[in-house]
């Protein structure tokens, strides 16, 4: 058995021990400290002669971005049919449309053809089978469909319809129906339909062979930008690499630094995406409160962040269902890691109920389209983007994350306020037309 002294010189060489370690890990801390510091004063100069040439050349004037339609289908539609309709202003006649006829595998058109070409948008299919976002005939030849998807869910068989009214046309040697969507990912809805799938990188690759064609200047720039635009929307990430900025990020001495950085600045990004969220959720609470809906009604925000991404939601679910997927006023992907077309405020119907009772929400649906919303997306009962058609932030947007520190760190929070007025009328403009809902009352006793 120990003595106290050997007892007590234990406990000594344990608190010199811990003294040791925590001096180490104090010395590393501020080395690490001191490298960041000076790699920053290294890289500053890189930035700033970086942000200058932006600035000088405009490298990010894109009129598609400035009108706030990058990313809104049907002007993205009607641009797209525009391009490939050869009677139209653009006076480039049928390169155009031989250049995306080529990308999809049908022959090109010549000169005693293009009088034969009729482009339409939002094309009335009949027999309630929906609208169309363009249609594109040469008859005899052939007859194409194309349903462009962004980044809202397809309508209930919606490829499965235009299929079926795209079959009944006769007059055609071949039909076509092609779903344009970012990624070129599968529809949801057409599980049992031949169609043709594209990607907005695909539409980039078909065009961008035109642009030392074409000699009018103006119709080049713009034909630029739409490049750029379709792109970005495919997920392409445009930033072009700075040579020495790379050099000095990828040398030996900075390599680790870099990465340092680059994991403090995620975590960076997501807490400020929190606080974000964490304010408009209490301020959306208040309102309820003052309301004296607070028994009924809950805000809430959810953290979706899985495989290096970071998605954040803010909700107002009903307290009355017991279930998990709630009747809900949902701004989803208020913040998001990528470029796509995300960010919208809406009314979601939970799934698990009877199906049969699902249509009557048709006529809210309808009464949201008329006051301008969207229409119905598979859950979704009716939605609208998020900040006047801008969407979500997009945390890897420097102005954006910049903006939200700023709105997170200020007394007025005007960014964040904008969000809360978005949801809070999505709420109470439709809350009693939700709640008259029988699939509503169903749910509840769930």
């Amino acid at each position: 058995m120990k003595n106290s002294n050997e007892l007590s010189d234990n406990n000594t060489k344990i608190l010199e021990f811990l003294s040791a370690v925590n001096q180490l890990l104090t010395t590393q801390q501020l080395e690490k400290l001191k490298a960041v510091t000076q790699f920053l004063e290294n890289a500053k100069p890189h930035v700033e002669r970086i942000e200058k040439d932006v600035k000088e050349k405009a490298l990010n004037f894109n009129v598609f971005s400035a009108l706030g339609v990058t990313r809104k289908e049907i002007i993205q539609s009607r641009f797209l049919a525009y391009l490939l309709d050869p009677n139209q202003q653009h006076c480039q006649s049928f390169i155009f449309l031989n250049s995306f006829l080529k990308q999809i595998g049908i022959p090109e058109i010549d000169t005693a053809q293009a009088k034969y070409i009729r482009v339409s948008t939002e094309h009335a299919a009949g027999e309630s089978l929906g609208r169309m976002d363009i249609v594109i005939a040469c008859q005899p030849n052939w007859l194409i469909v194309i349903e462009n998807k962004i980044g809202a869910g397809e309508a209930e068989q919606q490829l499965a319809r235009y299929a079926k009214w795209l079959n009944n046309q006769q007059g055609y040697s071949l039909k076509k129906l092609i779903f344009l969507t970012p990624t070129a990912h599968e529809s949801v809805t057409g599980k049992k339909v031949d169609y043709l799938r594209l990607s907005y990188l695909d539409l980039a690759d078909a065009f961008i062979s035109l642009v030392d064609k074409i000699n009018a200047e103006s119709i080049k720039v713009v034909l630029m930008q739409y490049i750029t635009t379709c792109k970005l929307i495919g997920g392409v990430n445009m930033s072009s690499p700075d040579e020495q900025l790379l050099e000095l990020l990828s040398t030996p001495e900075n390599i680790k630094t870099v990465f340092e950085i680059e994991q403090q600045v995620s975590v960076l990004r997501s807490h400020v995406a929190k606080v974000f969220c964490e304010y408009v959720k209490k301020n959306l609470q208040e309102k309820l409160k003052s309301a004296k809906l607070e028994k009924r009604w809950k805000a809430v925000y959810t953290d979706d962040s899985e495989n290096n991404s970071i998605i954040f939601n803010v909700e107002i679910i009903t307290l009355q269902h017991q279930h998990k997927n709630n009747y809900k006023v949902y701004a989803e992907y208020l913040f998001d890691s990528t470029k796509a077309d995300k960010g919208w405020v809406g009314w979601y119907r939970p799934d698990g109920i009877d199906l049969k009772i699902t249509p009557d929400t048709e006529n809210l649906t309808n009464k949201m389209v008329n006051d301008g919303c969207s229409g119905a997306e598979v859950l979704l009962v009716g939605w609208k983007h998020l900040r006047n058609e801008k969407g979500g932030f997009i945390v890897t947007d420097s102005d954006d994350i910049i903006a939200c520190i700023e709105d997170n760190q200020s007394e007025n929070h005007p960014l964040a306020n904008e969000i809360v007025e978005e949801l809070w009328q999505m709420f109470t403009t439709y809350r009693t037309n939700i709640q008259a809902l029988d699939s509503f009352k169903q749910a509840a006793v769930l």
